[in-house]
Formats: structure tokens, sequence, C-alpha cells
């Protein structure tokens, strides 16, 4: 045996010899930029990816299957209603009238349950990656 076979490898030596697709791979190579920034750019990216799909969960089963339970006046009087709630929430008193009232109160659940579980999701996805790059800034200086 030459005294080269007698040595361990170096940790980039090992890498070249295994497949491109499963070496290791810095955070520089993975994306540009500090960690920081590009988590908080996947927060955002998945934020609004989420916002879109949870709108259409928590809004949509409202308008279709209990539309005469928010809406108890005539369809043709709801774009209006809505414009009106959504313009004018500040100025609600006694005297506003009770589908009025019903319209906010879905309006109100249904955006917050949207906001909500749209940050949830990103929140989590964003601490994933989070963790993937603390990992591999830990592991890999």
């Amino acid at each position: 045996m030459s005294q080269t076979d007698d040595r361990q490898q170096t940790p980039q030596e090992a890498n070249a010899l295994l497949p491109l697709d499963t070496r290791f791979r810095s955070c520089k190579e993975l994306h540009y930029g500090s960690c920081f920034k590009t988590n908080l750019q996947v927060l955002s990216v998945i934020f609004y990816r989420a916002f879109r799909v949870y709108f259409a969960i928590h809004f949509l089963p409202g308008l279709l299957f209990r539309r005469a339970a928010i809406f108890s006046r005539s369809s043709l009087a709801l774009p209006s209603l809505l414009v009106s709630c959504l313009v004018s929430r500040s100025s609600i008193d006694q005297r506003t009238p009770r589908s009025r009232d019903k319209v906010i109160k879905w309006l109100d659940h249904s955006t917050m349950s949207t906001i909500r579980s749209s940050l949830f999701l990103s929140c989590y996805s964003t601490l994933f990656t989070s963790f993937v790059c603390f990992a591999r800034n830990l592991t890999h200086t």
C-alpha cells in the first residue's frame, strides 16, 4: 500500500465521489444572499399562495351553501350589500338591518380564518427552511 491510500479522505474529496445530486451543497449554492432574507421571501411567497387556496376554502362554501342564511335580501342587492358592509363597518349601530350584521359577521369570520390558516402554513414552511439552513450552517462551516 502506498502512503496516499492510508490517509483519510477530506469531506471535499468524499463529496466529489458522490453523485452530483446527493453531495453537500452550501446555502450559498442553493440561494443567493443571506438565509434570513431568503426565509422572509419564502414566508411571503407561501403566504400569498396559501391565502389564495384558503380564501376559496373559507369563502366558497358560505357563498354556495349558506347563501340564504347569510344573505336574506334579494340576490340583486347582494353586491351593494357587500360593498356597503366593507365600506362602512365602523358606522354600524342598533338600527342596522339583521342581514347586514350576518354578512359582516360572516366576512369577519371568513377573513380571520383565511389569514390564520395562511399564516400557520407559511410560518410552518419558513421554520422548516430556516431549520435546513441552520443545520447546513452548523454542520458545514
